[in-house]
């Protein structure tokens, strides 16, 4: 059961993420972006509808990262094997850095889509990092961290696995 005291610390957890996103944005502004290329940038980000079954929103999730230089990328829906989540979305980047930016452009989009995001870990060392989506789950490795932990033996059972 959800008590007043988790709903305000889920609360200031959404708020610090928006301000973070906001010094992002002003810390590109300072590094001479122009306008144009914010726009671009924006323009990338695509909207997701909450509505969206589960499998819908994460092929979305799918496409951006392979829109954002993602490689392996993997959905697997893990309905019928957890309560808790519906769907994995599991993809490779290359470097950290990249791994990092793309991660942080996944929870400006949720936020923008007011998706419920619900858990980030691993974004400062960015060799593996978990966003929790409530009924999506986005994990992003490097190359060897996925190799290392392999969560498609663990989740992958021959038949869950979903074409984007």
């Amino acid at each position: 059961m959800i008590n007043q005291e988790d709903m305000n610390q889920e609360k200031e957890e959404r708020e610090e993420q928006e301000v973070a996103f906001q010094n992002e944005k002003e810390n590109r502004e300072k590094e001479n972006l122009s306008t144009e290329d914010l726009q671009q940038e924006e323009s990338q980000i695509f909207s997701i509808n909450s509505i969206l079954s589960y499998i819908d929103k994460a092929k979305s999730f799918a496409k951006f990262l392979e829109d954002n230089g993602a490689k392996k990328i993997e959905i697997l829906d893990v309905s019928k094997k957890s309560k808790l989540i519906k769907a994995l979305v599991i993809a490779t980047v290359l470097n950290k850095d990249d791994c990092k930016e793309i991660a942080k452009k996944i929870q400006y989009i949720s936020m923008k889509n007011k998706l419920d995001i619900l858990h980030v870990d691993g974004l400062l060392k960015g060799e593996w990092i978990v966003i929790d989506l409530k009924d999506i789950v986005i994990h992003l490795f490097n190359n060897m961290q996925r190799q290392k932990y392999n969560l498609e033996k663990l989740w992958k059972d021959g038949k869950n696995a979903i074409l984007f």
